[in-house]
């Protein structure tokens, strides 16, 4: 019986070792699952995180198209303020040059008929000189 209870106690030793190596292998395998559903998380964390970022990006795009509108909108009237100034500017420098020529010319008829006036009346001047000595004899 000797033999019987060293083959049972050999048995029951190798029966500890397989179900110690068992309990190692399925240590193993819980530690696996665990990080699979870590990166099972991570991955619908990302998955999320980029619809969320995905959305804010279309936003984003929508913002800058309705800016850039608003943009060429200014820049349409900025161009219309530019070509009114540009337009009065022409017209002013056109009315001024006019209005500088109307004053010469004015200056010059003023003084053309004052030199007229002026030889006028030496001509008559002269001629009243003339009668006062015909008559004073």
């Amino acid at each position: 019986m000797a033999n019987g209870t060293e083959d049972l106690a050999v048995q029951l030793a190798k029966l500890q070792e397989q179900v110690a190596s068992i309990a190692a292998s399925v240590e193993d395998v819980r530690t696996s699952v665990r990080e699979v559903l870590s990166l099972d998380r991570t991955i619908a964390e990302l998955s999320v995180m980029h619809r969320q970022q995905t959305t804010e990006i279309a936003q984003q795009w929508t913002r800058i198209d309705a800016m850039k509108g608003a943009i060429d909108g200014t820049d349409r009237k900025t161009d219309e303020w530019v070509n009114k100034a540009r337009g009065a500017w022409f017209t002013a420098v056109i009315l001024g040059g006019l209005a500088q020529i109307a004053v010469i010319a004015m200056i010059g008829w003023v003084f053309t008929h004052v030199n007229l006036a002026e030889d006028q009346l030496h001509l008559l001047q002269y001629r009243v000189q003339q009668l006062e000595q015909k008559v004073k004899p």
